[in-house]
């Protein structure tokens, strides 16, 4: 698909979005990035740091990233939906390697997947994923200790991890792995489409017209950067100024209190209150975590229920 196509696609499916009722159901919003998160209040504080001290030991000695995302429902949205929209959002694993898992319960919904990448499929096949799940997770869930089956359940998947790097089909943690620098290809355009629109509508909330200008001008510049003419990078640079300006229209997005300062505008459903969905700005531990960038969830893993 050329860049011109994939640019009017991309102007149809802005105003289709702008047609919907203001009133239509929102699915769950994605959660911000982070090793482990708990929206449904079923860890405490030492179940908490018992995990996430597991998930930082199996990243540095296996070098694969796993993150688990506790919520209390999916509202109504099948899970693999949405372990697929985090999965693709947060793109966990080291780039060029794209080893990531995800581990998702649903409290109220009674249901849980392990959603794996690509590279691991091999390592956790959907068969293994499920007996997990149904052996070692559910076991617990069912007499409520949600830490302890997640807990059990890392501990298999170290396992897992640990013959797939015994048969050399994972490099080491040691390892660096550069990502993939092409950015050039309309798959990497039109990501930085997106980005610099949604850029350039956080920026017009905070400084005004010059913000979606200033997004307009750095996706351009990008585009020549990388080796494109002008006649590339003007037709991308109209598109994010018009695309910043629809994605900042009437009730986008929220605005987010920062200490010590005044409020951030974030758009999209996040929000630091715990009503519409949103997510609570003090149930996740990042602890400095960033995603590797490599994840490519493609459908792999399993779900189950309790």
């Amino acid at each position: 698909m050329s860049w011109l196509a994939g640019f009017a696609w991309l102007l149809v499916l802005a105003a289709t979005l702008l047609a919907l009722p203001a009133q239509a159901q929102q699915p769950l919003a994605v959660p911000p990035l982070a090793q482990l998160t708990d929206t449904a209040g079923a860890l405490n504080p030492a179940d908490r740091e018992r995990i996430a001290a597991q998930l930082k030991d199996i990243e540095q000695r296996r070098g694969s990233q796993i993150a688990v995302l506790v919520i209390a429902s999916t509202q109504g949205e099948p899970i693999e939906d949405f372990a697929q929209r985090v999965g693709s959002s947060w793109k966990i694993g080291r780039a060029g390697v794209g080893d990531g898992l995800l581990l998702i319960v649903a409290v109220q919904d009674r249901r849980a997947r392990i959603d794996v990448a690509r590279t691991l499929e091999g390592a956790i096949p959907d068969v293994v994923a499920g007996r997990v799940i149904r052996e070692v997770m559910a076991p617990a869930f069912k007499a409520g200790d949600y830490a302890g089956g997640i807990v059990k359940a890392l501990a298999r998947i170290d396992q897992l991890l640990d013959k797939e790097a015994a048969a050399g089909a994972l490099p080491a943690p040691s390892v660096a792995v550069p990502r993939p620098a092409d950015g050039r290809g309309e798959e990497g355009f039109f990501v930085i489409l997106i980005v610099a629109a949604a850029i350039g509508a956080v920026m017009r909330r905070v400084i005004g017209g010059l913000g979606p200008l200033a997004a307009a001008g750095g996706a351009a510049g990008y585009a020549v950067w990388v080796g494109h003419s002008l006649l590339w990078a003007l037709p991308l640079a109209f598109f994010v100024l018009i695309a910043s300006f629809v994605f900042s229209l009437r009730g986008s997005g929220r605005a987010v209190s920062r200490g010590g300062g005044g409020p951030v505008y974030i758009p999209g459903g996040w929000s630091s209150g715990s009503g519409g969905g949103g997510w609570s700005s003090g149930s996740s531990d990042s602890g400095g975590w960033s995603s590797g960038g490599g994840g490519d969830f493609g459908g792999g893993g399993a779900s189950g229920d309790w």
